[in-house]
């Protein structure tokens, strides 16, 4: 019997045929299978290629109701040219005698923002099934029109935890204001029940408290932000969107949590805030394993044009890990250092990254005259498949045919030399004072940012002139 035998191609991890026609024809054939999982899975792909909704519309009879339910669902994405066709019979299928064929339905006609259907979904708010009364509040919710908001504001109050879900989404997606205490009142009672195994109601919470522009939802953010794992980065990004800049300093010490979606939301808001005194931790995340959070403190300290980061950032240049993260730093340290980048960059045009090289081209071209070397690594990276259409606009740029040879540049003369002292006596004191700057990263205190600041910024300045005169007397 069927039921016996292997199940499809479409149910099991064997690769599909990457021709979408051939597959479309697969999936119609095994439409006729006499086994209700191998047709549901056939529907499903159907949808999912956007196929003609024909035989989606034919399975709407299906004797079997997960089939149906498949295919009312499916047919949100695969309406096609006969968008009309389709509403009418999800339309029909809203009485479905089973509550999931008519979940699907009604989720699907929101999808196609069906106003025919507004009545008919309208009447399922008061249907006993918290399944269909969700699904009509979401569906409602897109179809509109945004005087639906404050009846679907009601379901704010609902005992059902599914339903509440759907009324916050809700009130979120017609951006309905008037709700946004009712939904803060809401976050409230669930933190003080918080079930460290449910963080979708709260974050829905949340999510729609930063639509609706809940400033009151700042203090209870910030506490979120601080102690609930799992809501946190959400909770930041919520800030982020209602400009809570006060949120930085408290918020700062976290730069150090594992998390890295966390840490990547907080650099944000570091730098959306302008929270400078979150420099000496951001530093040291251009160390951190990963490669997100590379990328992000790199931004944050090009962003502060942070000079005690050249170093990292040059050593970035050359040895990331990453070598996307490569050609990026080579860009911050222009960015950081200017003209006295150029000998980093003649000596990564020969780099083995493509990237890297067409990063060296498109910086050579934003500094000003260059000299001879410059200029010849400029010429050389026009022969480069990878770099030339770079170096062909840098070299535009400073004003040369490409054909044209490299012409002699007296270099720009040499900035102040500090008062000479013993080599070894400036390392032993540059080494001091990196680690002093560094330590500055490894805690935060926000009663005493404000003196750290003027410390790191003190002890930038003197580390890049110490560095200065160990580079002019090497």
């Amino acid at each position: 019997m069927e039921r016996n035998q292997p199940l499809s191609p479409l149910s099991i991890e064997n690769p599909r045929p990457k021709d979408r026609q051939v597959e479309i024809a697969q999936c119609l054939r095994e439409l006729h299978s006499r086994n209700p999982h191998v047709r549901r899975q056939a529907v499903k792909r159907l949808g999912e290629l956007r196929a003609e909704p024909g035989a989606l519309i034919a399975m709407l009879d299906d004797n079997n109701s997960y089939v149906r339910s498949t295919a009312a669902e499916a047919l949100g994405n695969a309406a096609g040219s006969r968008r009309e066709d389709v509403i009418e019979r999800l339309m029909a299928a809203i009485d479905d005698p089973n509550d999931y064929v008519c979940t699907a339905a009604i989720s699907s006609l929101g999808v196609l923002r069906a106003e025919a259907a507004r009545e008919q979904i309208l009447d399922c708010l008061s249907d006993d099934n918290p399944y269909v009364v969700q699904a009509a509040i979401i569906a409602l919710a897109r179809i509109g029109p945004p005087s639906l908001a404050e009846r679907l504001a009601d379901f704010l109050e609902s005992d059902n935890y599914l339903v509440r879900l759907a009324a916050a989404r809700a009130v979120g997606l017609l951006e309905y204001k008037p709700a946004g205490l009712k939904v803060l009142e809401n976050l409230r009672e669930n933190i003080v029940q918080h079930n460290e195994r449910d963080i979708k109601l709260p974050k829905n919470y949340i999510q729609t408290l930063a639509k609706l522009k809940v400033v009151e939802a700042i203090p209870i953010l910030m506490e979120v932000a601080q102690n609930i794992v799992g809501l946190r980065s959400v909770a930041v990004e919520a800030l982020i969107d209602l400009k809570a800049d006060a949120a930085a300093p408290v918020l700062a010490p976290l730069l150090s949590d594992p998390s890295n979606n966390l840490r990547r939301s907080l650099i944000e808001m570091m730098i959306n805030a302008d929270y400078r005194a979150s420099l000496p931790l951001i530093r040291t995340l251009l160390k951190d394993p990963a490669v997100t959070i590379r990328e992000e403190a790199l931004a944050a300290v090009n962003h502060w044009h942070d000079q005690a980061s050249v170093e990292q950032v040059r050593w970035m240049a050359y040895h990331d890990p990453n070598p996307f993260v490569r050609p990026q730093a080579v860009t911050a340290l222009v960015d950081l250092i200017g003209r006295d980048a150029l000998p980093d960059l003649i000596a990564l045009a020969s780099d083995h990254n493509p990237h890297v090289r067409e990063a060296v081209a498109n910086n050579l071209g934003k500094l000003g005259r260059l000299p001879e070397e410059g200029l010849a690594a400029l010429q050389e990276l026009v022969r480069d498949e990878h770099a030339a259409d770079a170096a062909r606009n840098a070299l535009i740029a400073h004003g040369l045919a490409i054909e044209q040879m490299p012409v002699p540049i007296k270099p720009p003369p040499p900035a102040e030399a500090l008062v000479p002292t013993d080599p070894e006596e400036v390392r032993t004191l540059l080494e001091g004072l990196e680690r002093w700057q560094s330590s500055l990263g490894e805690r935060l205190d926000p009663r005493t940012a404000e003196d750290r600041v003027i410390l790191d910024q003190a002890l930038t300045t003197l580390i890049a002139a110490l560095r200065k005169y160990l580079r002019q007397t090497s």
